[in-house]
């Protein structure tokens, strides 16, 4: 039951994701190795941490959200080595980030995860069960972890992790003495994204798209928005961009266009982005000017466009 529950909570997971990439069309997808140890969690209170290794492979479709898999490989001890268990486990994670545009993520993480374990004695030969058939078989557990993720460059990362795998067998230590038994994982990797979103035609992103329209707060300098989209509320600068009224607080309703100027500058490396704003005699609505540019560079710079990229002009 409880492996069920977890299934449909990642099903629902999914369904949600792939609405929202739809609509975001941002999506990155990561490739990465691991290392680190596993430890068993049984029957024998003296076991050892055991030399772990595996793949890692990511897919996010939105910023605060991923799908996980991995595929890890190791063996775990008990004290003086009498038992060795062999361990090869397959695990599929919902992935959800605490703070998603930061270089720094943290995250927690829960999954299922399919193994299958060989239990041996300390000379390597296979133990067998009281029915004669050895102590070796696929099962099914629930995962649960957390760790962090800090991004190196625009596409590297650092990733690390602790999960602890909640079986529903008690044989993996070769006892079985009531209560089922668990194993954990610490590791740490490194990860290589690739973005895989939608990219934009370069003729419909040009230049003037972006750096001709001016940030404004003012009606006196809307005239040329207002020519291009009627009914243009005063909290717009550059079509498609929008905040909170009044405000630097850019709206949710922003960021795909937002996301659209990143992937023009995330592919056509040679390019810079200029935030012209035009200034008026009222020093509040100079300074709100300032800070919605700063707002938009800011949020950029988030995703990885490099500062350098972003000018802001104001005249």
């Amino acid at each position: 039951m409880r492996t069920r529950i977890v299934f449909y909570i990642i099903i629902l997971l999914l369904s949600r994701a792939v609405f929202l990439n739809a609509q975001l069309k941002n999506a990155e997808f990561g490739v990465g190795v691991l290392v680190g140890g596993s430890k068993l969690q049984g029957d024998i209170e003296n076991t050892h941490m055991g030399l772990t290794g595996g793949l890692m492979l990511k897919y996010g479709p939105i910023p605060s959200f991923s799908f996980t898999a991995t595929a890890i490989y190791g063996q775990m001890t008990t004290g003086l080595n009498a038992i060795k268990t062999n361990l090869l486990s397959a695990s599929l994670l919902g992935t959800f980030f605490i703070l998603p545009n930061n270089d720094f993520r943290p995250f927690v993480s829960l999954g299922l995860t399919r193994f299958h374990y060989t239990t041996k004695d300390g000379a390597g030969q296979q133990l067998f069960r009281n029915n004669g058939s050895p102590i070796s078989a696929w099962q099914s557990a629930v995962q649960i972890g957390a760790g962090f993720e800090l991004f190196t460059g625009k596409r590297w990362a650092i990733n690390t992790m602790g999960n602890y795998n909640i079986t529903r067998v008690d044989e993996l230590d070769a006892i079985n003495q009531g209560g089922n038994d668990g194993f954990f994982h610490g590791l740490i990797g490194l990860v290589h994204y690739f973005k895989t979103g939608k990219k934009t035609n370069s003729e419909n992103l040009s230049g003037t798209d972006f750096n001709q329209e001016p940030l404004t707060g003012d009606k006196n300098v809307e005239s040329k928005i207002i020519q291009t989209i009627q009914n243009t509320p005063l909290d717009q600068f550059t079509n498609g961009i929008y905040f909170e009224r009044g405000t630097a607080t850019l709206s949710a309703k922003s960021r795909k266009q937002l996301h659209e100027i990143y992937r023009y500058l995330d592919t056509h490396p040679d390019e810079e982005l200029e935030l012209l704003g035009v200034s008026n005699e009222n020093q509040s609505t100079n300074e709100l000017i300032f800070e919605r540019a700063n707002a938009v560079k800011t949020y950029l710079i988030n995703l990885g466009i490099e500062a350098e990229k972003i000018i802001i002009n104001t005249h």
